[in-house]
Order: structure tokens, then C-alpha cells, then sequence
């Protein structure tokens, strides 16, 4: 959930904090297809007609943008697009360190989402934070000495 400070509550007027309110809810939900989550996004859609000359709300833009990937390789019509997303990943994997680096800043940037990242590192690699963090502690001398 998003911390709300008195500059950023008096930028918005009520129908783009209402807006971000239910694109936070949206963005709480494990499954993006589901009715509630289907609901929410008809509303955010309905609520931001007519404001075409009005800037979004950067995160109902920014999990627009994702949704819209996400829904674009599932439907691109190869027959793995899982696989093939897989593949595309671990072949842009250059450097360990620039990989942990960049997962401990997104948790450090989106506290809020910390349950959502902890099941994305779980599908991706079957362990959850604490489950990573024993890992490190087990592999540390390992690692060091390469």
C-alpha cells in the first residue's frame, strides 16, 4: 500500500485519488483475471474517460503497461510463450551480482508489493525471501571463493 503524503493527497482531486485507490486494490490482487480484479479495472477505465488532457496516475500507467505485456505473451500465439519467456530471461542473466542487486531494489522501492514480489521469486525459482536469505547463509563461503 502506498504512503500518502499531505502534498501528494492535496495534487489529486477526488476522482484521480479514487482512481489510484482502486488501482492499489488492483494491484493487491494474486490474479489479474479474476471478477474483483476484472471490476476494478472497468471502473479505473470509466472513471479516467474524459480526462485525456489530465496526466494518470503513474501506477494505474505503469500496471497498465505490465498488464498489457503480461496479456501480450500469453496470447502471442507460440506454444510456450512460458518456456520462451524463460529462455529470453536467463540468456540477458550477465552478472549474478547485477540480478540480486536489482531484486533487493525493487523490494526496497515497492515495500507495498513485498507479497506479490516473494510469490514472482517463488514461481521463478521455488524460494520464498526467507528461504533465499538461509541459501545465501549456507552458499556464502562458496560464493566468496570464486
Amino acid at each position: 500500500m502506498e504512503r500518502w503524503t499531505i502534498q501528494r493527497l492535496n495534487e489529486l482531486d477526488d476522482k484521480r485519488f479514487a482512481i489510484c485507490i482502486l488501482q492499489e486494490r488492483l494491484n493487491g490482487l494474486s490474479n489479474p483475471y479474476s471478477p474483483l480484479a476484472t471490476k476494478l479495472a472497468v471502473a479505473i477505465r470509466s472513471l479516467g474517460e474524459g480526462d485525456s488532457g489530465r496526466e494518470e496516475c503513474s501506477e494505474t500507467q505503469v500496471a497498465k503497461k505490465v498488464l498489457d505485456a503480461v496479456k501480450g505473451i500469453e496470447e502471442s500465439g507460440y506454444p510456450e510463450p512460458g518456456g520462451l519467456l524463460g529462455f529470453c530471461i536467463e540468456s540477458e542473466i550477465d552478472s549474478y551480482d547485477k540480478v540480486g542487486n536489482g531484486i533487493i531494489s525493487v523490494f526496497n522501492r515497492h515495500p507495498d508489493q513485498a507479497d506479490i514480489l516473494e510469490e514472482m521469486l517463488i514461481a521463478i525459482c521455488g524460494w520464498g525471501v526467507e528461504g533465499l536469505k538461509e541459501r545465501m547463509e549456507e552458499n556464502a563461503e562458496y560464493y566468496s571463493g570464486l
